[in-house]
């Protein structure tokens, strides 16, 4: 039993690369910032840009310079504050690491399911921000009511200015795209490139997708209807070590074990550019 060829930080790196492929709601997210993030407890500093006032004229002469306008936008932080944490045994990490079966991969595998449906539990509860328009439906979704609640949606991000190019996401619990599917029959159901992290589909130029990890505040599911940009997302650090551990009971031996921590957090920045769409099922 050992841990000589057990390299941490390449395993860290790919169990982080993994996650990308695991996320759902962290998928649709800003990524941006999280390069300027070494530890717990660093902040990032995002900047919304302004857009400029545009002078149109119609006499055919060349126009006149306008006045100088400021467009620096406003400026808000995000500390990196949330941790999760993890501590297993394997029998032997060497060995687990170089047989063919990937043990240890499958150990790698749950860990990083794990860890993304905690990050994507955490971005699904910023539905609920105080600063995030609710479009609350009291009536219970049904097969002939839903593409109204969805088009309500959209047509609230699209009076905020959010145009139509732009990459919208919708993110809904199974039994509302069930009753989608059911309504809408051409919902893109095949292996096109669109179908990742959890993406069913696409409706009025919006991508569908699947999670458990939806917000319920206690009587809605809480559907986020949101542009990339409305959610800045950072998970700059996953940390791993392998050490001796003794397994618990009272008949305890010595064993590998790998513990680690994943750092993350999460922040609504244009909250104009987010819906949730608070319904529940008939």
């Amino acid at each position: 039993m050992s841990f000589n060829n057990f390299i941490p930080v390449a395993t860290a790196t790919e169990l982080q690369k993994d996650l990308t492929e695991a996320w759902v709601f962290a998928a649709n997210t800003n990524r941006n910032y999280e390069g300027l993030v070494k530890k717990a407890g660093d902040s990032v500093r995002i900047l919304n840009v302004g857009k400029p006032t545009l002078t149109t004229a119609t006499d055919g002469k060349t126009p006149d310079v306008p006045a100088l306008e400021d467009v620096s936008g406003s400026a808000q932080t995000m500390p990196i504050l949330h941790t999760v944490s993890f501590n297993f045994g394997v029998p032997d990490i060497d060995k687990a690491q170089s047989e063919a079966n990937g043990e240890l991969s499958a150990y790698m595998q749950e860990t990083k399911d794990e860890l993304a449906s905690v990050m994507d539990a955490y971005i699904a509860s910023l539905a609920a921000d105080s600063n995030v328009e609710q479009l609350i439906k009291t009536t219970a979704v049904s097969k002939s009511n839903i593409l109204e609640y969805l088009d309500s949606a959209l047509l609230k991000l699209l009076n905020n200015k959010v145009s139509r190019g732009t990459k919208i996401t919708v993110t809904a619990p199974p039994w509302f795209n069930m009753l989608l599917k059911q309504a809408y029959v051409e919902l893109d159901t095949n292996n096109s490139d669109i179908l990742k992290n959890g993406v069913i589909g696409k409706y009025n130029s919006m991508n569908i997708q699947e999670s458990l990890n939806v917000y319920n505040n206690g009587t809605y599911d809480c559907i986020q209807v949101k542009t990339d940009r409305a959610i800045a997302f950072a998970n700059p650090l996953m940390h791993m070590e392998p050490y001796r551990a003794i397994t618990a009971g009272t008949n305890g031996k010595f064993e590998d074990a790998v513990a680690g921590y994943a750092l993350y957090d999460a922040k609504v920045v244009r909250p104009k550019e987010i819906i949730t769409l608070q319904v529940k099922a008939a």
